[in-house]
């Protein structure tokens, strides 16, 4: 359809669109059937806002916003990060999916980056005013296949594959949580040596 549309064309537009996140769904397909035998990330130097702005604006499109407020502050020291771009947005969905569905009807979300002085490391962190995680259940949160969600909305998947991928990065990831005060995931990722200014 695409090769046959006219340039420049609407239509052209919203089937780019459409054959982007079709390539996303590949690659998050790829995830889960790779799940037992974690691949290696293909890492390339990347501008790691310009990645959070390209998932907010797919986030934006799709997902069902009404009432929900997301907003972006990034801290502009943070260079170049050597990172798989499509594994990296991958995560980012994830979080900010399970936001969203916190959040429910109406709240705010807020998705910052801040350079993390006593490790030097890239900071990311995705916190929403919802509903909160339980105390019994924060422990448990990154394993295969645990959700808190009903059944047939949450495969269990997302922050366990979420969690090998940034591992795979040389990163972290952990949540804070109070139960109806909303959550706050961070991402740490390393800054190369020649952006951290050693």
């Amino acid at each position: 359809m695409l090769r046959n549309e006219p340039k420049g064309s609407d239509r052209e537009a919203d089937l780019k669109t459409i054959e982007k996140q079709v390539r996303y769904c590949k690659s998050i397909v790829e995830d889960l059937l790779n799940f037992a035998r974690t691949s290696a990330p293909k890492k390339d130097l990347c501008d790691v806002h310009a990645v959070i702005d390209d998932v907010l604006h797919f986030i934006r499109q799709h997902a069902k916003l009404d009432g929900i407020d997301i907003r972006a502050n990034y801290d502009r020291r943070i260079g170049p990060l050597l990172i798989d771009q499509k594994k990296i947005s991958q995560v980012l969905i994830n979080l900010l999916m399970n936001a969203i569905y916190a959040v429910g009807h109406q709240g705010e979300i807020a998705i910052t980056t801040e350079v993390n002085g006593s490790n030097q490391k890239a900071c990311i962190r995705v916190h929403d005013t919802g509903q909160g995680i339980q105390a019994k259940d924060l422990a448990r949160i990154f394993d295969p296949f645990f959700t808190t969600k009903p059944t047939g909305q949450g495969t269990g998947l997302g922050l366990s594959v979420s969690y090998g991928i940034i591992k795979n990065h040389g990163g972290s990831i952990r949540v804070e949580s109070t139960p109806g005060q909303g959550a706050t995931f961070t991402i740490e990722l390393p800054i190369p040596a020649a952006f951290n200014g050693r």
